[in-house]
């Protein structure tokens, strides 16, 4: 996706970009409450300690739209978390900061988001939508 102006195709790209952060996605109600947030944080590092954790809230679940063909390599996953704010990291994220993950290796159910380097804390309830790659990637 080329984000340049004056043409129809980078019209539709802006649109496709508008649309996976501002059109509404089908509500997704798997975020822990502020009251669960301390069992849930603690739960994360017990996955593994070595990866940091970071709570996010008002998140959104991109699942990647792929072609038929293409394959991800194992572990990972076709689904990426792009989250309007931080509420606390043990990583190198402050409170109130934005943040997109990179590609799920793992969900823990009920709100845990496993990716190769972090491990994410989904709180309150969030969206869910399908997007293209190159739309996820455009402004990262």
């Amino acid at each position: 996706m080329k984000l340049k102006t004056g043409t129809g195709s980078d019209t539709a790209g802006l649109g496709q970009l508008c649309d996976a952060f501002y059109a509404p996605g089908d509500a997704i109600d798997i975020g822990c409450t502020r009251e669960a947030f301390q069992h849930y944080w603690d739960q994360a590092h017990a996955v593994n300690g070595d990866k940091p954790v970071t709570a996010v809230e008002h998140w959104t679940w991109w699942d990647l739209i792929l072609p038929d063909d293409f394959t991800l390599p194992e572990p990972l996953l076709p689904a990426i978390i792009k989250a309007d704010r931080v509420f606390t990291s043990s990583g190198c994220f402050n409170p109130g900061d934005w943040v997109r993950t990179t590609l799920l290796i793992r969900f823990h159910e009920p709100c845990l988001f496993e990716t190769r380097n972090s491990i994410y804390v989904l709180m309150g309830p969030g969206t869910r939508k399908s997007v293209d790659p190159e739309t996820a990637m455009a402004f990262f």
